[in-house]
């Protein structure tokens, strides 16, 4: 869930009904909601980019506290059979908590690899799934040149190997 609107949210209203299906018809299901509002994930800095990006084995011990967030949620993602992005449209686009969340969780040699045919995912979740709300221009066809949320997500997901 991204939207900060509380029980205002049209896409934390969708994402509940769909918890409760999945709930109702896979009772042994584990389901982790991550709460992008609440749970605010910080944006990428200096420490985390050099801790989940850097080769040198030596530097992986003094970078590993810089890497935890980015390990923890990648490790969600990559345990996951269904990934569910519920996400309002705001400006045309995702909001900066959602990207920051896509910051910690594409990573090179975890979630995708390069090859020399190019790159390769590695994020093979069984199913996929996301929803997002638009504005009514975007619901009546006029918005549709100017949602760059779906483009976004399926070239992110895709990249990672979930699409």
């Amino acid at each position: 869930m991204v939207s900060p609107k509380d029980s205002d949210s049209g896409s934390r209203k969708s994402i509940q009904s769909l918890s409760a299906r999945i709930e109702a018809g896979f009772p042994e299901a584990k389901i982790v909601q991550r709460d992008l509002a609440k749970d605010k994930i910080p944006d990428m800095d200096y420490s985390s980019l050099k801790a989940v990006s850097s080769k040198d084995p030596v530097e992986a011990p003094a970078n590993k506290e810089s890497a935890r967030l980015s390990d923890q949620l990648t490790d969600e993602l990559l345990a996951s059979d269904l990934l569910v992005i519920a996400t309002p449209m705001w400006n045309f686009g995702i909001p900066s908590l959602l990207k920051a969340w896509i910051d910690f969780v594409v990573r090179a040699g975890r979630t995708f690899n390069y090859t020399k045919n190019g790159v390769i995912g590695l994020a093979k979740i069984k199913k996929r799934s996301w929803c997002w709300l638009r504005a009514v221009c975007s619901l009546t066809g006029l918005g549709k040149p100017w949602d760059f949320v779906e483009p976004y997500l399926r070239a992110v997901l895709g990249f990672i190997g979930i699409v």
